[in-house]
Formats: structure tokens, C-alpha cells, sequence
């Protein structure tokens, strides 16, 4: 496997080339969509860059400053690309936000301790990060708003049950959903949703949070929340290694529709069409056999649309097999797949090798023999000489067959 920087876009038909990426986007890569573009934002690499719809072409932006930050969220708040995530502070994890104002980045580390759980906007001017720290055995949660206009944190209300993994559904106008995996005493964890408002308060705005819901009673892993119109959500959980769980739900009144994953969607991208369509793509492909599973996965090019609540139609496939790599929806309405690591077939270089070499070595040592014959039959040396000459071009074709499998 190695990673690719191609791109596919698709037309709810097919999947047709895209333009190509500045650099290699391997993993769980930030995505942003805003003013009518696309940007990828990788928070431990120096490369962002911007898809230009239409163009359509990737434009790296300014280099990012070479902090680390770690669980990074990417958003839009109000006129600025906003990165939020852990980094190193006197050899300690603090939360910090990366802000891109269109010219340039800055760094705005928090004043606390804390390391990042997950952040989200919450109104056109702030973001909500949620943070927890590990006192005396027991997890701490707390909450800070970041006021992007002012670049200045501040401490919010924390919700109700400590967390660690967690994921903030915007819905706008103030409002937001946290899905989270919490600790339930005696009972281990479970996933929950609790709705949450951002309101004015007597010091400026708080935050009020709601009756969390009980949704799974195992810890699972968020990978997917996205709100659309007429209140639906949708909500993917996966296992980190298999597809688990997955459905949208309604935040008025918590009704649910569930649903099971295709078989691909182990490590595979779903992205949110609309309220009522999920799209996977890319993934790894069980065969049955866990032991080969793990040691040689079968790493796919499958598309999968998801119809709800229980319709799985195959799309025709992507150009490339592809895992960790990232899927957006566009303002247009296509979807762009691209990055992350491909499988490239090669020759067997010993098989090719091996046949080259057992067929031109005769026929050259021939060839040789002939000419010697035909040019210099009473000269011994002459004999010889053709001999090495065939040798020497045996050995050329070789040498090239040989660097063209290991190469191509």
C-alpha cells in the first residue's frame, strides 16, 4: 500500500477524476466547507490547502505554524478557519486554537491544563471545546468557549457525565447536540446525545445544557454527525476496527431509525447526503477469515449508498481501493473522495525475472554461436568474443526487465 493524492468526484452516478492534492492527506484529515470551497487542514503537517470549485484545482494555503496539536476539530466561526486540539505547553498538553484569517495562522493556546475532547461551533463567533483531565483516578470534564473575534477563552458550564471521546453536531443559531461515550457508575460506559444552547447570561454567553439521552450501551466510537433541515441528524458508530452501529435520530423528540453498515465500512468514509442518504466509500472487504483479515485485508474501491432506514444499493466503484482517506459534500452537491492509502498491483518481479532469464539466455547464446559461424569460422577467439557479446546483451535486457517490474 502507499498513499495517493488523487481525487474522485461524484455525480450521484459516478465516480470521475479530480484534481490532484498539494500534498499526501492520510488519516482523519480536518475538513472544513465554507464560501463555496473546500479546505483541508492537516494539524501536524505545515501543508493546508483549499479545493477552488471552479477551477477545480487544490491551492495550498500560507504553511501552518510547526506546533503539534493533537485530536484536532476543524470548523468555520464567523470570517475564520478555526483548528482546535491539544498541543504541548511546558512539557504539558493544553488546549489551543489554530485560527486562518485568510492571510495568515496564529496560535492561541488555553489557560488550563486540560486536553482537548472535541470542540464545535456553537454561534457565528464561538466555539464550544470540551476537555477533561484525570484527578485522583476519576476523569474531570470541563467546558471553555473560545471567542474567535476576540481570540480570548472562557469557562463554560461542563456537561453532566465525564468523557473523554465526544462530538459536537452544529446546528446553528446557538444550538448544538454533544454525542459523547461516558462513564455510567456501575454499569461501565454508554454513548450519549445531550442537546445544548448557547444563550446570553448576566456575564456574557453560557452555556445551558439539556437532559442527556441514553443512546447505545456500549462505548463507541463517533465518526460521523451531521444536522440537516427539518430537525434529522445523521449519526455513524463504528468500532475502531468493524462497523457497529449507525442511524439518525430526531433531536426534538429522540426518535430513532437504525441501521446496519455495509460490509466494507470497516475503515471506510461515510459522508451525509442528505437527511435521508448515507454514502460509504473505500474500506476493507472481510472474506470470512479473521486471521487473514488481519494479516493481509483486502483493502477495496466499493461505494455503497445507504437509503433509510435499511436500503443498501452498490454504486459503481471508485477508479482507486482506498482506506484513511477523507469525503466531503460540496456545495454543489457532488461528493469529492481523495487522498489516503491505495493498493498499487505489481508484477512479480521474481516470476518475470526468471521466465526473461530462461528464454533470452538460449536464444542469445544462439544468436551468438551463429554469428561466430557465419562471420569467423577458423578463428577460436572470434568464437569466443561473440559468445561474450551475446552474454553482454542478454544481460541488458535482463537488467532493464528487471527494473521496470521492481519500478512500475
Amino acid at each position: 500500500a502507499q498513499p495517493t493524492r488523487t481525487t474522485e468526484l461524484w455525480d450521484h452516478v459516478h465516480f470521475t477524476p479530480g484534481p490532484e492534492l498539494v500534498a499526501d492527506a492520510v488519516g482523519a484529515t480536518p475538513i472544513v466547507v465554507a464560501d463555496g470551497s473546500l479546505y483541508l487542514l492537516q494539524p501536524n503537517h505545515p501543508t493546508a490547502e483549499r479545493l477552488v470549485a471552479n477551477a477545480p484545482t487544490f491551492v495550498a494555503l500560507p504553511p501552518q505554524p510547526p506546533r503539534y496539536l493533537d485530536r484536532a476539530r476543524a470548523f468555520a466561526v464567523g470570517n475564520a478557519l478555526v483548528l482546535v486540539g491539544s498541543t504541548f505547553e511546558e512539557s504539558k498538553m493544553v488546549p489551543m486554537a489554530r485560527l486562518f484569517d485568510g492571510a495568515g495562522w496564529s496560535d492561541v493556546v488555553a489557560p488550563t491544563d486540560d486536553v482537548v475532547s472535541c470542540a464545535g461551533a456553537v454561534s457565528r463567533d464561538r466555539a464550544l471545546v470540551i476537555t477533561y483531565a484525570v484527578v485522583d483516578e476519576k476523569i474531570r470534564t470541563s467546558a471553555r468557549l473560545f471567542d474567535v473575534a476576540k481570540r480570548s477563552w472562557s469557562v463554560a458550564a461542563p456537561p453532566s457525565s465525564p468523557t473523554t471521546s465526544c462530538f459536537v453536531a452544529e446546528e446553528g443559531d446557538g444550538k448544538a447536540t454533544l454525542f459523547a461515550t461516558v462513564a455510567i457508575p456501575d454499569h461501565g460506559s454508554a454513548t450519549t446525545a445531550t442537546p445544548l444552547e448557547l444563550r446570553d447570561g448576566a456575564h456574557g454567553p453560557e452555556v445551558r445544557w439539556h437532559e442527556a439521552k441514553r443512546l447505545d450501551e456500549d462505548a463507541l466510537l463517533p465518526v460521523l454527525a451531521h444536522r440537516f433541515d427539518g430537525g434529522w441528524s445523521v449519526m455513524a458508530l463504528f468500532r475502531v476496527d468493524e462497523p457497529r452501529d449507525a442511524w439518525r435520530y430526531h433531536a426534538a423528540d429522540f426518535r430513532r431509525e437504525m441501521f446496519q453498515p455495509p460490509r466494507h465500512a470497516a475503515y471506510a468514509r461515510p459522508v451525509a447526503i442528505d437527511s435521508t442518504h448515507l454514502l460509504f466509500t473505500g474500506g476493507y472487504q472481510p472474506s470470512g477469515d479473521e486471521d487473514r483479515d488481519r494479516r493481509h485485508p483486502t483493502r477495496v474501491a466499493d461505494a455503497t449508498l445507504l437509503t433509510f432506514p435499511d436500503k443498501l444499493t452498490a454504486l459503481a466503484p471508485m477508479g482507486l481501493p482506498r482506506t484513511d482517506h477523507f469525503a466531503a459534500l460540496l456545495p454543489d452537491g457532488r461528493v469529492v473522495v481523495g487522498g489516503g492509502m491505495t493498493t498499487v498491483s505489481k508484477p512479480n518481479v521474481h516470476g518475470v525475472v526468471g521466465t526473461t532469464a530462461a528464454v533470452l539466455a538460449p536464444l542469445g547464446l544462439l544468436a551468438a554461436l551463429i554469428l561466430a559461424y557465419w562471420r569467423t569460422r577458423p578463428a577460436w577467439w572470434a568464437l569466443v568474443l561473440a559468445v561474450a557479446a551475446g552474454a553482454l546483451v542478454d544481460f541488458a535486457i535482463f537488467a532493464y526487465l528487471a527494473a521496470s517490474a521492481i519500478h512500475g
